[in-house]
């Protein structure tokens, strides 16, 4: 469960998004990271919404920043799809 726990941790970093806000937006559970940190386990079902949250955050974010007409929108300090890859280990 580390390397999950990593995937997590280092989407918190990279997305500034407070812990218990992530928890509750993912999965319905404001202390599910504070549990994770402990020590804590999930189930497989629990994982995979996570990982569907962490995807399609991104994702969102990167259609809104497609839409946008002004020229700041491709400005940002949101990771770029071949370093979310190298984080998360996804392929797009």
């Amino acid at each position: 469960m580390s390397d999950f726990l990593e995937k997590i941790e280092a989407f918190l970093k990279a997305s500034e998004m407070p812990q218990s806000n992530f928890g509750f937006a993912a999965v319905r559970d404001p202390n599910l990271v504070r549990r994770l940190r402990a020590g804590g386990d999930i189930r497989l079902k629990t994982a995979m919404r996570i990982d569907a949250f962490i995807l399609g955050y991104w994702n969102d974010k990167t259609d809104l920043q497609t839409t946008r007409c002004d020229d700041d929108a491709h400005s940002s300090d949101e990771p770029s799809s071949r370093e979310k890859s190298e984080i998360y280990g996804v392929v797009e």
